[in-house]
């Protein structure tokens, strides 16, 4: 059996809905799915880093920060000013072989304190021609890609947990009858 991840998207800012194709043998099954669980920081870090592809192939702006985040010269705590500009959603793949790409889910915050979400362009990964980091991008959708299926398998954040509160104490002082003062 062989588990090839197509799509993910980020749910409520920590959750994952994500579609796979399983293999087995010759069958193909295409299966959706949306989990409740926290993604894991790994995973998070990963969306993180599409930023500066999905600024670049929407073309809007931030070409040189993007550039060098992408080519290892700088880190995102650099210049955050592109990660306060743009969120990541998710992502689909689509086509095979030679005209395999992606297709990048995204948010543009305004200054207005509104949002655009934004789809891009469809990058194949062999077209070097049209984006210039398009080897770069295939291999971190890879790497997305696996760190899904290991979401899948169970590398996932920890549950917040609710703590409980106590308030016994609290009320039992507020209703103690104070002899001298005559009141409760």
């Amino acid at each position: 059996m062989k588990i090839e991840i197509k799509k993910a998207k980020i749910k409520g800012s920590l959750m994952l809905a994500y579609d796979y194709t399983q293999h087995v043998g010759d069958v193909y099954n295409t299966i959706s799915t949306n989990s409740d669980a926290p993604m894991h920081e790994d995973l998070q870090g990963l969306f993180l880093r599409l930023i500066p592809h999905f600024a670049l192939v929407c073309e809007e702006g931030f070409q040189k920060e993007s550039e060098q985040w992408i080519e290892g010269k700088v880190t995102p705590e650099f210049d955050d000013a592109i990660v306060k500009k743009f969120g990541i959603t998710g992502f689909s793949i689509g086509g095979s072989e030679d005209n395999e790409g992606v297709v990048i889910l995204g948010k543009k915050h305004l200054s207005n304190e509104k949002v655009i979400n934004l789809v891009s362009p469809f990058v194949k990964f062999n077209d070097g021609d049209n984006y210039k980091y398009c080897k770069e991008l295939q291999r971190l959708i890879e790497e997305l890609q696996e760190e899904v299926y290991l979401y899948m398998e169970g590398k996932q954040a920890p549950r917040p947990k609710q703590l409980a509160m106590d308030f016994e104490d609290e009320e039992k002082e507020a209703f103690i009858y104070k002899e001298d003062e005559g009141e409760i």
